[in-house]
């Protein structure tokens, strides 16, 4: 894995090298950065945050999209001690990393500036955990970074709806 890369903040109004050439492997992903991501960062819907390779003219090679969401009480299989019916969390929309820089630990480290993000967001608003909905190839990878699946996976898509709480995130980084 390259030392030499950086995360930041999505800058709607700068240019990213690479970010019209980026390829996850999955056309959704792949035709959310090239014609969403932009459009959602500057109209305030999440915020981004990006991969950048310094080695590469600080190619565009990662990212993950992340707002405030909520997820009702009676979603979770196993109830939250003392919830409120709407239960705030963070949600990651979206997250994928260049085929070309696959398999190098990009995703996780990506996950877990998420997670700092999420640690300090939530200490400052209040939030439970961290939401997503992972993708049927995506379970046990999700599973072994502590994310637990709060509802079974729908029957047509096999995407299933996880969720880390704040408790499990501080544990996971200490």
């Amino acid at each position: 894995m390259s030392d030499n890369v950086i995360i930041e903040r999505f800058d709607f109004a700068k240019t990213y090298n690479g970010l019209r050439q980026f390829d996850c492997n999955h056309d959704l992903i792949n035709r959310f950065v090239k014609k969403s991501m932009k459009k959602q960062v500057e109209n305030d819907y999440s915020a981004a945050y990006i991969l950048l390779d310094l080695n590469n003219q600080e190619r565009f090679i990662g990212f993950y999209t992340i707002t405030t969401f909520s997820i009702q009480k009676s979603t979770f299989e196993i109830p939250l001690k003392s919830s409120p019916s709407s239960v705030p969390v963070f949600r990651i929309i979206m997250l994928g990393v260049d085929k070309k820089y696959a398999n190098r630990g990009y995703g996780s480290k990506l996950l877990k500036h998420c997670f700092k993000l999420v640690l300090r967001a939530s200490e400052e608003v209040g939030a439970k955990g961290l939401y997503l909905d992972a993708e049927d190839k995506k379970h046990e990878w999700y599973k072994k970074l502590g994310f637990e699946a709060i509802n079974s996976p729908d029957k047509d898509t096999n995407i299933m709806p996880m969720f880390i709480s704040t408790d499990t995130i501080r544990d996971a980084l200490c």
